[in-house]
C-alpha cells in the first residue's frame, strides 16, 4: 500500500469497505434463513452411566476427601510440634 498513490489507496480501501459489507450481508441472510428453519425441538436423552462408573466416583470422592483429611491433620501436628520445640 505504501507504494501506492493515495487516489489509489483510497480506491483500494474502498473497494475493501464494499466487499467486506457484501461478506457480512451474506452471512447475516444465511444465519436468518438457518434461524428460520423448523425443527423439531430435541428430545431429552437420559443416559445413566453405567453402575461400575458411578461407584468408581464415588470411590475416588471418598478417596479424595480421606487424603486432605489427611494432610489438614499432618499439617496440625507439624504446627504443633513446631511450636512444643520452640518452648523446649
Amino acid at each position: 500500500m505504501k507504494e501506492i498513490k493515495s487516489r489509489e489507496q483510497r480506491r483500494q480501501r474502498r473497494g475493501w469497505r464494499k466487499s467486506s459489507k457484501k461478506c457480512y450481508r451474506k452471512k447475516k441472510e444465511v444465519l436468518k434463513v438457518l434461524e428460520n428453519v423448523q425443527t423439531p425441538p430435541m428430545s431429552p436423552e437420559v443416559r445413566s452411566p453405567p453402575q461400575h462408573q458411578v461407584a468408581r466416583q464415588l470411590g475416588r470422592k471418598r478417596v479424595k476427601k480421606d487424603r486432605s483429611k489427611s494432610y489438614r491433620e499432618i499439617f496440625r501436628l507439624r504446627v504443633a510440634l513446631n511450636n512444643v520445640e520452640r518452648k523446649v
